[in-house]
């Protein structure tokens, strides 16, 4: 039994793609080596390695709740408050230590006989 279905062209075998090469890929793979040499080279001078900041941890899934939120809002705050009252003793201190400095620097009135 043979078969009377009608044969398309591209049923058919080439002969004339036989030898055809694409040699597309080769252009892109020279371009991939190169940028793959200049990041080599940057990353031996500079010491940069990427594996060090690769991060496993998808910061997307970070969620929190709003209990959570206000507790570390107070917490700032907090710290803020104690971070500031601390500078102004400091500062306090420092403007003591530059008014003992100054008066030390005065010339002392002579007193006088009739005082």
């Amino acid at each position: 039994t043979r078969d009377h279905r009608p044969t398309s062209v591209l049923d058919e075998p080439d002969s004339d793609d036989d030898g055809f090469i694409d040699d597309g890929d080769d252009e892109y793979r020279e371009l991939a080596d190169a940028e793959d040499d200049w990041r080599s080279m940057m990353r031996s001078v500079t010491g940069y390695d990427p594996r060090k900041f690769h991060d496993d941890f998808d910061d997307r899934s970070m969620v929190v709740g709003w209990s959570q939120m206000q507790a570390e809002e107070r917490r700032s705050s907090r710290l803020g408050r104690d971070e500031d009252e601390k500078e102004e003793m400091e500062e306090r201190k420092r403007l003591a230590e530059k008014e003992k400095k100054k008066a030390a620097k005065r010339p002392k009135k002579a007193h006088s006989f009739f005082e």
